[in-house]
């Protein structure tokens, strides 16, 4: 009752701003006794466009596929209604054991977009069960960590994509070696071996890296030779310390410091072939579409053995353009702006509350589970943490998205 009463007053505050789209919806999520962690994030990723578009595409495909290996008519082929409460039973074609989790997320994510009301709650069951059934970590009913839910949920799906990308193109590629001439001159056979090698390392890159990979690179320069390494690394998200910083910029300046390697941790110089004392330092050599920073707010104490929550005031701004790059970086004016906030409510790790205040179509929002209450930009400085008074409502994930990408 009280959750159709919360849908109705939003309902009404939504008809007061005319710049929202009516094709927009705002449903809440149930929470299924420590499902916090889970529904804030799944939110914050509804919200970014580009991932919600292609998780929908991804799953009506699937549908599509389904559709045309059975004889069943059209209307068997449709969303999973078991999110609707009221709703008793689905009708779907594939059964359970073919369920992955970005089917399972892209049933979710269609629902809601299929929905005749603007607001209202659903309870993502399936998705929960599939996240449990892959992963151990989450069957429990102790408190989890967002930020762990987010890298297990976005790798998973990406390795899953490029496992069915490598199993499409080794079909292909049997079908070709077994049309193609056996009299193909050997050099050449080679030739076309090795570039389409090539063709397949650049095409197992899933929207799942086009939206949210960007690629750090560790420069360590030899004191004695001068000669710099380069080794590259992908990420998803960039976690960043936040102790004795007030800012983001603050942090990310910290995370692009300069380290010495030194005594026993001396670097090995390929030039010098001996150990030496050398300098390094991480930079980001590609910046994403879709940037999400997490800001590392449990520390392990060695003196009591335990995680401890760092509610360190740390300034994040609305709009941010990266400083610490590589001096050949594409695009380095890039600029990103905020359009949500993971938060944990909370004294400590093993207990707590997520919710996630996102912005839509130039309107703040906050989830709460099943709650959705439209707030004040202002609102956002709340959650920048509080050193003196020990506030525990504090950002915990920051999600930014590129101008360009919103544009395209």
């Amino acid at each position: 009752m009280g959750n159709i009463i919360s849908s109705s007053k939003l309902e009404k505050e939504l008809s007061n701003h005319h710049q929202l789209p009516i094709h927009e919806k705002f449903y809440g999520l149930e929470n299924f006794g420590n499902t916090c962690y889970c529904n804030s994030v799944l939110q914050a990723l509804f919200y970014c466009q580009p991932f919600r578009d292609n998780v929908i595409k991804y799953y009506n495909n699937h549908l599509k596929e389904i559709q045309n290996q059975s004889s069943a008519p059209p209307g068997m082929i449709q969303a999973s209604s078991a999110y609707i409460g009221y709703w008793k039973s689905s009708t779907r074609v594939y059964q359970d054991k073919e369920d992955t989790l970005i089917l399972c997320l892209g049933d979710l994510f269609y629902t809601i977009t299929q929905q005749k009301k603007q607001t209202g709650v659903i309870a993502p069951k399936r998705f929960v069960e599939r996240l449990k059934f892959e992963n151990e970590l989450f069957r429990s009913y102790m408190h989890q960590d967002a930020h762990e839910f987010l890298n297990f949920l976005l790798n998973s799906i990406a390795e899953l994509l490029q496992k069915q990308i490598k199993e499409k193109q080794n079909r292909k590629q049997k079908l070709n070696s077994n049309s193609s001439s056996t009299n193909i001159d050997e050099s050449a056979e080679a030739t076309n071996k090795e570039n389409e090698k090539k063709k397949q390392q650049e095409s197992t890159k899933t929207f799942i890296h086009e939206i949210f990979e960007g690629i750090l690179t560790n420069e360590t320069k030899c004191l004695t030779c001068e000669s710099i390494t380069n080794k590259d690394e992908s990420f998803l998200d960039l976690s960043i310390d936040i102790e004795q910083h007030r800012s983001l910029n603050s942090c990310l300046s910290n995370f692009s410091s300069v380290e010495v390697l030194s005594k026993n941790d001396k670097f090995f110089c390929d030039k010098c072939n001996s150990l030496q004392e050398a300098q390094k330092r991480m930079k980001i050599k590609k910046l994403p579409n879709t940037l999400i920073i997490h800001l590392k707010r449990f520390k392990f104490i060695e003196s009591i053995q335990q995680y401890k929550k760092l509610n360190d005031r740390v300034v994040f701004p609305f709009e941010i353009i990266i400083q610490n790059t590589t001096h050949d970086i594409e695009n380095p004016d890039k600029k990103f702006y905020l359009f949500a906030v993971t938060i944990h409510v909370g004294s400590g790790p093993n207990h707590g509350h997520y919710v996630s205040l996102i912005k839509s179509n130039g309107i703040w929002f906050r989830f709460d589970d099943d709650n959705i209450d439209i707030i004040s930009e202002n609102d956002i400085y709340n959650c920048f943490g509080n050193n003196h008074y020990g506030s525990n409502e504090c950002g915990y994930l920051l999600f930014y998205q590129s101008y360009k990408q919103e544009v395209e």
